[in-house]
């Protein structure tokens, strides 16, 4: 992103990669190797402004969210928020665009992922997505939250009778047009299968079957030859997982166009390939959002696909209609008590029986007052009060890293309950202190919860190259540590 001074050579960059994408198909933006294997060519990334529409139609593709609605954001800017692409889709006439969500939503299956789940499949919706595909468990959660309006769900390789339960399709057709030009589009969609926990009647429910043969039976189905290419319509396949034996047998069917999986990467990528269909992962997390533009006539030179990963920048404009329904999940969460309830989130136990304390203990008397004093001049020291400006107070996921032990037993619950709790205390850091209150010559640790358990690649992507200087920031002893040893 550019954020400052130092990167305004960047933009320059930018503009000229768009001024590149705007050129009519097969001119300019492509590398030979992608001309030598006939696939999608890289044609940038991480552009904060949409080129238009080229002269072709435009797959849109995204999955793998990892209940991920909006980024943490905390300390600094970072990429993602299902509420802010509108203005991209927006960009792409609907008509002449395929729009396709290959899954998972989610990654869990507690009670603050199934209000996420809700959330997803409302934006979705509201998004208008031409089609989603899900995983095995997330259709048992769609089964018991039963939401009145869904984008279309395709489960390909899900048995009939179980479709008509989930009501769900097998497939989906959708015909692109732009102007006098018309594209044929066939979305097929495949389900990651059951953990083995799983029990016998949730397996029965599901009916999941073998992917590759699900594609080829639905293919003939329709009268298309998996072994023959299709110069009259573009068939994608999603899959809700990363499989590699699995997409190595797609790879082998020459009636597919586009295979998008589930990838390890943040950012999208285009897996390289000598023959077959065009492979695609879809990112993590909803930072980026695929683009391949299919120019009119790209069946006589498939080597025209182009791959292009847009990045989904903080300063995008939101979505109002998202944002309020963001609002309602976090409201739904303070009214089941997330947090302040023992019961909805599984309490890990203290080693030793220990327990904490709160930071008003650990400054009291003569033992650390003026470190105690020293530590709320910094953020760490109102760190609950900056989810309060925003209303993420009753957040698990935020409220973990802003507050003493969320997770622990005898940890953080509410600020009524547990005020020296509160913030990210000394605790936080230092560990449990009772046995330490209890025999100040008990051993104590350095270290409690690890910084990268908050400061991650995904809530403070900076931290790991710049370790340093945040200690700098939160440096609040004043005597050696050796004076206590």
């Amino acid at each position: 992103m550019m954020r400052n001074a130092k990167y305004i050579w960047q933009s320059g960059v930018v503009l000229l990669v768009v001024l590149l994408l705007a050129w009519p198909a097969g001119i300019g933006v492509r590398n030979s190797a992608a001309e030598e294997q006939g696939t999608a060519t890289p044609a940038g990334a991480g552009q904060t402004a949409v080129p238009e529409a080229p002269s072709g139609f435009v797959l849109l593709l995204t999955g793998n969210w990892g209940g991920q609605i909006e980024p943490c954001g905390c300390s600094e800017k970072q990429l993602g928020g299902i509420d802010r692409r509108s203005h991209i889709l927006k960009a792409i006439p609907a008509s002449g665009r395929l729009l396709v969500d290959a899954g998972p939503l989610i990654d869990k299956e507690d009670l603050q992922s199934r209000l996420k789940f809700e959330t997803f499949l409302f934006s979705l919706k509201h998004l208008n997505y031409d089609a989603i595909g899900l995983s095995g468990e997330e259709l048992l959660v769609k089964n018991e939250l039963k939401p009145s309006e869904l984008p279309p769900l395709v489960m390909t390789n899900m048995a009939e009778p179980a479709r008509q339960t989930f009501e769900a399709l097998g497939y989906l057709q959708k015909t692109l047009a732009a102007g006098e030009e018309q594209l044929d589009c066939l979305v097929l969609s495949l389900a990651r299968e059951l953990p083995a926990s799983a029990t016998d009647h949730q397996k029965k429910l599901v009916q999941l079957q073998d992917s590759a043969a699900a594609v080829k039976e639905m293919l003939a189905s329709l009268n298309i030859d998996p072994e023959k290419s299709t110069p009259d319509r573009l068939i994608v396949v999603t899959m809700s997982e990363k499989n590699k034996g699995l997409a190595e047998k797609l790879q082998q069917m020459p009636a597919l166009d586009v295979i998008a999986t589930v990838g390890t990467a943040d950012e999208p990528e285009l897996c390289e390939a000598k023959t077959g269909p065009v492979m695609v992962t879809t990112g993590r997390l909803g930072k980026y959002i695929v683009r391949i533009d299919v120019p009119f006539g790209y069946r006589d030179n498939p080597s025209q696909l182009r791959f292009q990963r847009i990045a989904i920048e903080e300063d995008f404009e939101k979505d109002a209609v998202i944002v309020s329904r963001i609002d309602d999940y976090q409201l739904q969460m303070q009214i089941e008590q997330l947090v302040e309830d023992e019961t909805k989130i599984v309490r890990q136990p203290l080693e030793g029986g220990n327990r904490f304390v709160g930071n008003v203990s650990c400054g009291a008397a003569d033992c650390h007052e003026d470190i105690y004093q020293k530590w709320r001049e910094f953020r760490h020291g109102y760190a609950l009060e900056t989810l309060e400006k925003v209303n993420r107070q009753y957040d698990p996921s935020c409220v973990s890293c802003h507050t003493v032990g969320m997770a622990y037993e005898s940890g953080f619950r509410s600020r009524e309950k547990t005020p020296d709790l509160a913030d990210v205390g000394c605790e936080m850091c230092h560990g449990p202190g009772e046995k330490h209150q209890q025999d100040v010559y008990e051993e104590y640790q350095t270290v409690f919860t690890a910084c990268e358990q908050c400061h991650d690649h995904e809530s403070s992507p900076k931290f790991e190259k710049e370790r340093e200087d945040y200690f700098k920031k939160i440096e609040h002893w004043t005597v050696p540590r050796e004076y206590w040893e």
